[in-house]
């Protein structure tokens, strides 16, 4: 689990700044990240998830309608480089290739293992990325209940919800729980 350090509330987005990121994530809505202010930010179901813009801390902020709550500050021991945001989940892609995953992933999102599928008190690394992809992960990108990481050798790992084949061919399981490869034809 990542440090927790006490919020500064100066270093907050102001009401203007979050009706600019709403504002640009109804009008492309296939971006993951919008930058507001020198800030990266993504949006859940109900909470922003906004990066400094050195990267090294990200502040969450719950949304209820008329009013927005601080629920925390992470100071990150990594810079984040990209941050992906799905229906309760989250994706952080550091300057290290390295992945870690936030939220709620009941039909495997998160990529933590069928053991782990609600994680909010902080970031955790995707290890079995680690392994599979050694490399490290050069993109990342989410759907509503699934998750895709992209390797710098150009390899393509998904997990979570299958509707519909969203995984990718070849995968019959309706939720993926780990990262698995994508069995992807030779001209893609």
């Amino acid at each position: 689990m990542l440090p927790l350090k006490e919020p500064n509330i100066n270093k907050l987005l102001y009401c203007e700044e979050l009706d600019e990121l709403v504002e640009k994530r109804c009008l492309n809505p296939s971006d993951s990240m919008a930058i507001v202010n020198g800030k990266g930010v993504a949006a859940t179901l109900n909470s922003f998830f906004i990066v400094s813009s050195e990267g090294k801390s990200l502040t969450v902020i719950r949304e209820f309608s008329t009013c927005n709550e601080l629920i925390k500050t992470y100071h990150l021991p990594f810079k984040v480089i990209d941050i992906a945001a799905g229906f309760r989940h989250v994706l952080l892609l550091d300057d290290n290739g390295k992945v870690y995953s936030h939220g709620v992933g009941m039909h495997g999102e998160l990529g933590q293992g069928p053991h782990c599928i609600k994680y909010e008190n902080g970031f955790l690394e995707i290890q079995m990325l680690q392994d599979q992809a050694p490399s490290g992960i050069k993109a990342i990108g989410v759907g509503a209940l699934h998750s895709c990481v992209l390797t710098k050798t150009g390899d393509l790992y998904s997990f979570g919800m299958n509707e519909k084949g969203l995984l990718g061919p070849g995968i019959d399981d309706t939720s993926v729980f780990d990262p698995y490869p994508v069995d992807l034809p030779k001209a893609v």
